[in-house]
């Protein structure tokens, strides 16, 4: 009987370690959801130089390395004091294992933040194993998923690959629930939504005018068909309560960013490409302690910082005229 104590400490710790070992595996990023101001960074396309996947030599189209000027800025994106880096697609040129493997040993290995991504066209191109979508994962976690932190929401979607942007219905069905709990979250004040293709010009003629007037291709700003705007109403009304931004990463070479505020709607709307050039750069998005959302750029040749109106509709419309 005096063993009693003893062994109930024993069991107790014995079904703690249970909880523990048997508890569901979570290998995607985790951040703090405390309050208080905080901001992240965001780039795309990091494989580099849209041109490559096209190329008539052979050696470029072998490239597995992130974007040049991504890697000599890696060692001072921790010193920025962002609580977490998103990536908006096409990590890769490929998405075979060995470009993963250089993607995580060159770049993500080297980063103490956490690091989310949202999966692009090129991470699944010439997947011949059929595990592109399964090495994503493991590194980043889920295709789709949200994460709440203070007063934000954020929202991660897969819009499909280089043929198609269109989405199952278990996706919608994901993003109907998400929409739905964070209109009814008080504490929720800004949504943020992320796809790689920009499919939020579906449809928007004044915003594919100022986006894709230069690709002809492109159907509405993406590659193929997109269901997504079945859902545009549930968005427009949660933008009625909430702030939304929604950031994408395919907007290919013309220019490393964009930055738009639709007044009428009350969606940001933002994108970013590295083209391995020394117009590089990535966006910072603070948030304050009264939820206030600012965002600029940071330049990866020499660390400049200016506002994202910068890359605005001014910008864009000069280079379209």
């Amino acid at each position: 009987m005096k063993n009693l104590p003893f062994l109930s400490l024993l069991l107790s710790f014995g079904i703690i370690v249970a909880l523990v070992n048997f508890a569901p595996d979570n290998s995607g990023p985790q951040v703090s959801s405390t309050d208080g101001a905080y901001s992240f960074l965001s780039t795309g396309h990091i494989y580099g130089a849209p041109n490559l996947w096209a190329s008539a030599d052979p050696s470029a189209r072998q490239q597995v390395f992130p974007a040049a000027s991504l890697l000599s800025f890696t060692d001072q994106i921790d010193s920025l004091g962002a609580d977490f880096l998103m990536l908006l697609g096409d990590n890769v040129l490929y998405g075979d294992s060995d470009s993963y493997e250089a993607l995580e040993t060159s770049f993500l290995n080297k980063l103490e933040l956490p690091v989310f991504s949202i999966i692009g066209n090129h991470d699944r191109l010439n997947d011949l194993d059929g595990q592109a979508d399964k090495r994503h994962e493991e590194l980043f976690g889920p295709l789709y998923q949200s994460f709440k932190k203070g007063s934000e929401y954020y929202i991660l979607l897969d819009t499909g690959d280089s043929n198609s942007s269109f989405m199952a219905e278990e996706q919608l069905d994901f993003l109907r629930k998400e929409i739905a709990e964070a209109k009814e979250d008080l504490d929720v004040l800004n949504v943020f939504i992320f796809t790689h293709k920009l499919v939020w010009t579906q449809n928007n003629e004044e915003l594919h005018n100022i986006v894709y007037w230069f690709f002809p291709n492109y159907k509405n700003g993406i590659v193929g068909d997109s269901n997504l705007g079945e859902l545009m109403p549930d968005i427009l009304a949660l933008a009625e309560e909430k702030n939304i931004y929604w950031g994408s990463g395919d907007i290919k070479d013309l220019y490393p960013a964009f930055y738009y505020f639709d007044e009428n709607q009350n969606i940001t709307y933002f994108a970013t490409s590295l083209n391995d050039s020394q117009d590089d750069v990535m966006f910072r998005v603070n948030i304050s302690e009264t939820a206030e959302v600012s965002f600029e750029t940071i330049s990866l040749f020499d660390g400049n910082v200016v506002p994202a109106s910068e890359f605005g509709e001014e910008l864009w419309t000069s280079l379209r005229d």
